[in-house]
């Protein structure tokens, strides 16, 4: 079908729309694109203006939208842009009003059509005048859409939308203001400071979007969620897409610094043998991070520790299909990577930024620095066929006048465009280059994503210290991660695919599993990650593979992922949730060595009988329903992450839930002694005693864990455990000096101490000494039970890795956490 066929438009007539309230001796204009949605424009004394937008779910004779007067201004005047304009074309795939405003000299377009997503209206402005004008300030639309209630989403000169009940509005560029006025906020204002020099040629400025929810995308969501699922429908369109989920890894932490050759072939080689060479699935990029670059250069390799230039290092990873990438900071934020004190000595356009930093490079489109930086960026991209660039710190504004770009907040529209310039030209090289920034704002324009296929997400800082107690630190570490995402995740207005949040991050012990899902969960499609070799077992690479495959293979129902539960730093189960007409997806997870119940939301689609399969740890049906029924309550087990699907009903038997063995202790704690001390630094604290017959069930492993939770100064607790009168040692794991990195400490701090305990029954003897005033203690046993799980599906699909699918977490709490003061 040729292009001239997507659009009917329904030409000029003498009458108002049906049902409308048009005057009959007004010319109307129908802009109509194949979903059936319409732009209606009428011609008045005035001129023609835009008048109603006819959408599903619009009132019949659509939105009433009126324009008002709106901003123009160049460096030489201020001008004014009217409501009334002059009609000069009409085509199917557009609608062209002109208007020239006496004051600055401009001539101003307004191009109205539907594009690619099929959700919106576009509005583009454009723009001519005198040679060497120079734009300032231009409104791109000011209008009332009666009956609608917007709310302002961030914070200009970054670009946000604009929600209301029923549509949304934007400026479809990374910078912009778009703001509410009207008593009934009902009034959109939205405008541009681009700094724009133009002339006879006509010139674009930025594009408008108006959009609206389409039948199948956000049903079952209400109010601005629905709104927004809506406009990340249309952003998801139109943005910058990779062809598959990435697999990528970094050096920052595997690699030992100073970097050289050697050591970061040497990792190269380690990841080779134990991920390549068992499972046959490698990186899809490796970034060299801080401390490839001589210091004293702008951005060239350091040739006294990588003699060969970087190309051994390159042609070592084509080997395994993997393209190598480089990190460098635009802002120059890291005195390895280059030095400021040269830099300024060289003559690039530096700012002060205070601290160590002293002065840094500025990075405003047209500066030298920001010229050579991005040359020397497209230089690398060739030379290594790079296939990802990381870009860490920038300056957000600059009050240095003498670079030639605006001061004050207005400096972030050029130091932007400086940095959208960088971007355009590095994919230019490679289109499919994988692209992260990490100075885009925080949160960020969504309209970055038409710059870059990810941004960075809401994580808190590098790596949060743990968060939730849990005698394996990266489960704590989950939970941080989770704990900081969640609190902001609704700022970041774009689709969680676009995201990054340094979600695998093993370099200290513990189980990897459930940290690789909860990347998955997140809805994670660009996987950072960050390796110690040695803290990997073979399973846990296979588990990686095959993880990866099924994301790859279901990457279509991986979009969007909602938050549903409760919060993990108050140890609630919580979740996320993938939307879709044909089927949902569950992420859910019990940050707690209790069990947690989370209610799973119905599915959005439904409209016949309906079941849940658990998909990881095991494979299940644990509930059923039909149309419009809440989703099934699942017990969760301690620290379980599962993950499920919705699909039509089978034969599959329904698994019973279970809260499975419970275990039998009936002492209560007793002070043993008075306020004890083991120093003279000491300021005091209390010893607890418990004693009596504890009888373990028929469960694997089973282990008593005794928790202390409190100031810092629990990490100095000792507990002795005796079992049947012979003291046993306790394995102790604090969560002091664990790994992390992140400015703030956790605000939670703990001791575990963990003893095999026999099955059957035994007399038990517990002395915990803490040195505090007060502190929480709590005694639980924990092991695994046995569970069946599913065969797995025989149609030649790609399965969901299930390793030790036949055991499941089990827990009984002897003694409930609870606070132990100093004087009862």
């Amino acid at each position: 079908m040729g292009i001239c066929f997507r659009f009917l438009l329904l030409g000029l007539v003498a009458a108002g729309l049906a049902g409308g309230s048009l005057r009959s001796q007004e010319r109307t204009l129908v802009l109509r694109a194949p979903s059936g949605s319409a732009a209606v424009f009428v011609e008045t004394e005035d001129g023609w203006k835009w008048s109603h937008l006819q959408v599903p779910g619009s009132p019949e004779e659509g939105w009433r939208v009126a324009e008002e007067e709106s901003e123009l201004a160049t460096t030489a005047a201020d001008g004014l842009l009217k409501p009334g304009w002059s009609l000069v074309e009409e085509t199917l795939e557009r609608v062209v009003l002109e208007q020239t405003d006496a004051a600055t000299g401009l001539q101003v377009r307004r191009i109205f059509g539907f594009g690619e997503a099929t959700n919106v209206l576009r509005v583009d402005t454009w723009v001519r005048g005198a040679a060497g004008t120079i734009l300032t300030r231009v409104g791109l639309l000011q209008a009332r859409i009666a009956g609608e209630w917007f709310d302002e989403t961030g914070t200009a000169p970054a670009s946000f939308p604009l929600l209301g009940n029923s549509l949304f509005a934007g400026i479809e560029h990374v910078s912009g203001e778009a703001a509410v006025a009207g008593d009934n906020a009902d009034v959109v204002r939205l405008v541009q400071r681009p700094r724009l020099s133009v002339g006879d040629a006509w010139t674009k400025v930025a594009t408008v979007v108006v959009g609206w929810p389409q039948p199948g995308v956000g049903t079952g969501l209400g109010g601005r969620a629905r709104i927004r699922e809506a406009f990340l429908h249309y952003l998801d369109t139109v943005r910058i897409k990779p062809d598959r989920i990435v697999l990528h890894t970094d050096t920052w932490w595997s690699v030992p610094r100073p970097l050289s050759e050697g050591r970061v072939l040497a990792d190269i080689e380690a990841l080779r043998k134990a991920f390549f060479d068992r499972t046959g699935i490698f990186f899809d990029t490796y970034c060299v991070d801080l401390g490839w670059s001589h210091p004293r250069t702008l951005w060239r390799v350091d040739t006294g520790r990588f003699p060969n230039d970087l190309r051994p290092i390159q042609e070592r990873l084509a080997g395994l299909g993997t393209k190598l990438g480089l990190w460098y900071s635009p802002g120059s934020g890291y005195p390895d990577g280059l030095d400021n004190g040269w830099l300024q000595a060289q003559g690039y356009e530096t700012l002060p930024f205070g601290g160590a930093l002293g002065q840094v490079p500025c990075l405003a489109l047209g500066t030298r620095y920001q010229r050579e930086f991005r040359e020397r960026l497209v230089e690398h991209a060739r030379q290594y066929e790079l296939g990802h660039i990381i870009l860490d710190f920038m300056a957000y504004r600059c009050d240095v006048a003498s670079h030639g770009h605006p001061i004050g907040p207005e400096s972030r529209y050029a130091i932007d465009a400086g940095l959208a310039d960088v971007l355009d030209s590095v994919r230019a090289v490679n289109p499919q280059m994988v692209l992260e920034p990490m100075v885009c704002g925080y949160p960020p324009s969504p309209w970055w994503l038409l710059k870059t296929p990810f941004v960075l997400g809401p994580a808190g800082d590098d790596l949060p210290y743990g968060r939730g107690p849990c005698p394996d630190w990266i489960e704590s570490l989950i939970t941080a991660r989770d704990a900081v995402y969640r609190a902001s995740q609704e700022s970041w207005i774009m689709p969680t695919q676009a995201l990054e949040t340094f979600d695998i991050t093993m370099l200290t012990p513990g189980e990897f599993k459930n940290m690789a899902v909860m990347a998955i969960g997140r809805g994670r499609w660009f996987l950072s990650t960050y390796f110690s070799t040695e803290q990997m077992k073979p399973e846990d690479w296979d588990f990686l593979a095959a993880l990866v495959r099924w994301a790859r293979e279901n990457r279509r129902w991986l979009i969007n992922a909602w938050q549903i539960g409760g919060r993990p730093e108050n140890r609630e189960a919580y979740g996320y949730m993938f939307r879709n007409a044909e089927k949902d997806l569950y992420c859910v997870r019990n940050p707690w060595i209790e069990p947690r119940e989370i209610e799973l939301p119905g599915p959005s689609g439904a409209t016949g009988a309906w079941e849940v399969r658990m998909i990881y740890p095991r494979r299940a049906v644990v509930g059923r329903g039909g149309p419009g029924e809440s989703g099934p309550t699942l017990r969760l087990a301690p620290y379980e992450t599962v993950f499920l699907e919705t699909a039509p009903v089978s034969e599959e038997p329904l698994e019973e839930a279970s809260s499975g063995p419970v275990a039998a202790f009936a002492a209560e704690p007793r002070r043993l002694a008075d306020p004890v001390t083991t120093s003279a630094q000491d300021t005091g604290g209390m010893r607890y005693f418990w004693s009596g017959p504890l009888v373990v069930p028929e469960v694997q492993d089973p282990e008593l864990c005794v928790l202390v939770e409190g100031g810092p100064e629990v990490s100095r607790s000792s507990c002795r455990v005796s079992l049947g009168g012979r003291e046993v040692k306790a394995i102790k794991s604090t969560s002091a000096g664990q790994f992390g990195a992140a400015t703030d400490p956790s605000p939670e701090n703990w001791s575990w101490f963990i003893v095999p305990v026999p099955k059957g029954e035994t007399l038990l003897d517990v002395e915990v000494t803490v040195l505090a005033e007060q502190a929480r203690v709590g005694l639980f046993l924990r092991g695994a039970t046995a569970v069946g799980t599913a065969p797995a599906p025989t149609d030649g699909t790609t399965v969901f890795p299930t390793p030790r699918a036949e055991r499941r977490a089990w827990s009984h709490t002897l003694q409930p956490l609870r606070i132990f003061p100093l004087v009862e």
